[in-house]
């Protein structure tokens, strides 16, 4: 009876560290979705890095072929030997002449440069013949999940709507059109009050007006009005939406011309920036240039 009693009590710790012991098939399918859904998250995180950085070093290469180096000589502000007052930050960095013969050759679609001083704002601009294609391709046509800033297809050439459609990619790292969100700030804005627009016809001053979130179908993007009423009304909208607070006055007679980006505060959100569009006298950066901010 005791031999018998010791193999049953043996019987009973062996099936109890039997079923104790090891991981049973539930925790294997589930130890091993933990490890895919842990490879596929690195894998993402590894692949919009790579991309941020091949955006970045594309757009870099780009700058240092197109942007001409004679356009950052400050040019004279004496006047028979004597200062005329202190530098404007605007010539304390230059705005980049750019070249666009070299830039043409990159991309047929080229059709302008932003640039923002003391800003990651320092992009080519193109048209295609969507609003698709340059949402996922660089300036000359290879794939980049960053883009390239693009005009708005259906914008007549020359600058002929009322308003003009710039949009950009709002990156995570910064880059692209990510700095217009800062335009939210009244202190940003008094920083940096102007967006310099070079394209190969002219060099345009543009002047900011208002700054807001909205939605990606908002009539924001309207490109053309019925009259010049209309205009004058979508402009009193804009003003009454804006973040920030302007001296900058817009006629009936004044074309705007609207950056947007993404924005993350609802689905749809866009962040957009209108500015009224000057044509620098001249062509000519420095042409009058304690009047250009």
């Amino acid at each position: 009876m005791e031999s018998g009693s010791a193999v049953n009590t043996r019987s009973a710790k062996h099936r109890k560290a039997k079923k104790g012991g090891g991981l049973g098939p539930v925790r294997w399918v589930l130890f091993a979705i933990c490890i895919c859904v842990f490879c596929f998250s690195g894998y993402k995180l590894y692949d919009k890095y790579k991309m941020y950085k091949e955006n970045k070093e594309a757009y870099a290469e780009i700058n240092e072929v197109v942007i001409q180096p004679a356009s950052y000589n400050i040019p004279s502000i004496e006047q028979e030997g004597e200062s005329t007052g202190p530098l404007p930050q605007r010539l304390a960095n230059p705005i980049p002449e750019i070249d666009f013969a070299v830039l043409a050759d990159m991309d047929k679609n080229a059709f302008g440069w932003l640039y923002i001083p003391d800003t990651v704002m320092n992009y080519p601009v193109v048209k295609g013949k969507d609003n698709d294609y340059y949402l996922n391709h660089a300036l000359g046509g290879k794939w980049n999940n960053g883009g390239c800033p693009f005009v708005d297809y259906r914008n007549k050439d020359g600058f002929e709507d009322y308003n003009t459609v710039i949009y950009g990619h709002h990156l995570r790292n910064g880059m692209m059109f990510a700095c217009l969100d800062d335009y939210a700030k009244q202190e940003f804005y008094d920083a940096h009050p102007v967006v310099y627009f070079t394209t190969e016809s002219g060099k345009y001053i543009l002047r900011i007006f208002a700054a807001y979130t909205t939605h990606s179908t908002s009539d924001a993007y309207n490109r053309s009005f019925k009259n010049e009423e209309a205009f004058m009304n979508w402009v009193d909208k804009a003003l009454e939406q804006s973040k920030i607070k302007t001296d900058v006055e817009i006629t009936a007679q004044d074309k705007v011309l609207t950056l947007s980006t993404c924005a993350y505060n609802f689905s749809g959100a866009r962040f957009v920036v209108h500015c009224r569009l000057d044509k620098c006298p001249q062509d000519n950066w420095y042409e009058d240039e304690w009047n250009l901010i």
